[in-house]
């Protein structure tokens, strides 16, 4: 998490190469790429097909029942 920004940020945009630990935001000094990146997602998320048949993952599975592992929970 970036230190010192607001937790109810939902939009943020990294120079990883100048920043590869996504430490500073710079979403407000290139607003031209934020735009390009929410329209094409925007585009891709219009053409999207809802998963069907998504398959429950039961609690089984979750970490605090499997010694800190996740753990498969269909037998093959």
């Amino acid at each position: 998490m970036v230190q010192g920004y607001p937790l109810n940020k939902n939009l943020w945009l990294f120079n990883l190469d100048a920043d590869p630990e996504e430490t500073m935001d710079v979403s407000a000094d290139y607003p031209e790429v934020v735009d390009l990146m929410v329209s094409r997602l925007a585009a891709y998320n219009a053409t999207a097909v809802p998963v069907c048949d998504f398959p429950t993952d039961p609690e089984g599975s979750h970490p605090d029942n499997n010694n800190g592992l996740w753990m498969p929970w269909i037998e093959l």
